[in-house]
């Protein structure tokens, strides 16, 4: 079945079914689905229905990994920036920073740095700006320093010694 005629929500359906043979096709067209599909698949990752839940996250993943290879990498991670907020399941937060550090850019770091001081979240917030290859997420982590609790701040530092790792090693090849 081709997405190409299949609204988000119907794509959503198929994911409910339980039917696996019709998730794992549902599965397959995942990296063609809009970046605007991130917050409803985030809703069903949090959602009552388990089943339908690891479908939605493995879907999400699908799309965002798919998005670094299409150009959609800007959009998804607009709509990943919507999930990463208090209104959202811890697990479902993780898993969107867990992205973001993939797919995110300069304007996905601020929010993320905001959560910082989220004690609850802060680790995978302090992971995606470590991945995330944009200076501003290296700027962003500096000024952490100056905001974090005294003991945090070693592993914002840990996150600063790796960037700074992975950029030596990029110079010299």
């Amino acid at each position: 079945m081709s997405i190409q005629n299949l609204d988000v929500d119907t794509w959503i359906q198929r994911i409910k079914t339980a039917d696996e043979a019709g998730r794992e096709e549902a599965l397959a067209d995942a990296p063609k689905l809009p970046a605007t599909s991130v917050v409803p698949l985030a809703q069903v990752m949090g959602g009552d229905d388990l089943g339908a839940g690891r479908a939605a996250q493995e879907g999400l993943r699908r799309l965002a990994y798919a998005s670094m290879s299409n150009g959609t990498h800007e959009a998804v991670a607009a709509e990943l920036v919507k999930v990463i907020g208090p209104d959202h399941p811890r697990a479902v937060r993780s898993d969107a920073l867990m992205l973001l550090g993939f797919c995110g850019g300069s304007s996905a770091v601020a929010p993320i740095a905001a959560l910082l001081e989220d004690a609850d979240i802060r680790e995978d917030a302090r992971m995606a700006l470590e991945r995330i290859p944009d200076p501003a997420a290296t700027r962003a982590l500096k000024a952490a320093l100056k905001r974090v609790p005294a003991d945090y701040r070693p592993a914002i530092q840990q996150s600063l010694r790796h960037k700074s790792m992975r950029l030596s090693a990029a110079g010299r090849s």
